[in-house]
């Protein structure tokens, strides 16, 4: 398929419009960096700079804003600044907000002007903190780490090479803390579970709105997880 009047593309990398997917007027595609693969029934509206290496899967709309250098997976809805990232599908981040150098898990919903940090202000390399205490990332530049079924309130802030386990749905005026462990109400600290069956609902509900069932076998998987949690605390 070509692009409709209004669209560009610069460079000379490899571009390729997947069947039943369209771009509207006002996108830039620069393949100078990259090549930019665009999937089966990929939606693009302008305005939006989209810059490779890309790859958006099938299914998936980009809303707006600037994407680079990332893996989009399948059946996602993205706007805003999205850099260096990889969001592995059926994720949302329709709003603006920054989402740098990071690795999305699968059906995690993003707040409006939810936003991370990839760069400490004193420019030291990132350190990544879990369970077992903090680890240096060897990096200048991390952002955040969010498992399945992530969710998060308007205006999140998350903090440089912040891990956030599988599960949370974090809201409230303070910043998370750099490490939450799985299925906590909250981004404190001290943030209790989420329930159980309020965490297996809202999953499923958000399943459904994209055609998807919560098979049981995958519940069964999610029930263990939470119990193992359970059983840690």
């Amino acid at each position: 398929s070509s692009l409709p009047p209004g669209a560009h593309l610069l460079g000379d990398g490899l571009f390729t419009l997947g069947p039943g997917a369209a771009v509207e007027p006002g996108v830039l595609l620069d393949t100078g960096p990259g090549p930019i693969v665009l999937g089966e029934g990929v939606r693009v509206c302008g305005p939006a700079r989209l810059e490779g290496p890309l790859y958006v899967g099938p299914g998936s709309t980009v809303l707006g804003g600037r994407i680079c250098a990332s893996y989009v997976g399948r059946a996602c809805r993205i706007r805003g600044d999205i850099e260096k990232s990889v969001l592995l599908g059926y994720d949302n981040k329709a709003h603006g907000g920054f989402l740098g150098r990071s690795y999305l898990g699968r059906w995690v919903n993003l707040g409006a002007m939810t936003t991370n940090s990839d760069l400490r202000n004193d420019y030291r390399d990132v350190k990544v903190r879990t369970g077992e205490g903090a680890a240096p990332s060897g990096l200048a530049k991390l952002g955040c780490l969010l498992g399945d079924h992530v969710k998060t309130g308007i205006g999140t802030l998350l903090n440089t090479g912040a891990v956030i386990g599988a599960g949370c749905n974090l809201f409230g005026a303070t910043a998370p803390t750099s490490h939450l462990p799985p299925f906590r109400w909250g981004a404190a600290p001290e943030a209790p579970l989420f329930e159980l069956n309020r965490f297996l609902d809202t999953a499923a509900h958000v399943m459904s709105r994209r055609g998807v069932r919560l098979a049981p076998e995958m519940q069964a998987v999610l029930e263990r997880a939470w119990l193992s949690v359970a059983g840690a605390d």
